[in-house]
């Protein structure tokens, strides 16, 4: 709705987060394709600028910014591989958004794993 009210539209971009939207009922197992075409539909792939990769501590449709490692959430990490590898998803960049991302021993760790699930 936001969107639809801006005049300059090619000045506005957009961030996805992987978490957020699970939070507010975005329910990436069930409806990643569902989701994909809304987001076609209504603010354009090609104004996703980044996606915030991150796991969700809380159930879809929590309204909790609860961020939580990509093992170790509600989202299956399956359904975490299958955003990674959406075609859609190809040109745009994926930000590790993470608690792991605290600690050196944890942050390797969490890496190792998108590697593993970006493969």
């Amino acid at each position: 709705e936001v969107y639809e009210k801006v005049e300059q539209k090619d000045r506005v971009g957009f961030v996805l987060d992987t978490q957020h939207m699970w939070a507010s009922g975005y329910n990436w197992e069930t409806d990643l394709e569902e989701i994909i075409s809304n987001i076609k539909n209504t603010i354009g792939i090609e104004n996703v600028y980044s996606i915030h990769l991150n796991n969700s501590a809380t159930a879809c449709g929590s309204h909790l910014d609860r961020h939580a490692n990509l093992a170790e959430g509600q989202i299956p990490l399956e359904t975490i591989k299958q955003i990674l590898h959406q075609p859609d998803f190809r040109n745009i960049p994926f930000i590790l958004e993470t608690p792991a991302l605290k600690t050196p021993a944890s942050l390797k760790d969490e890496v190792n794993l998108l590697k593993e699930l970006a493969k």
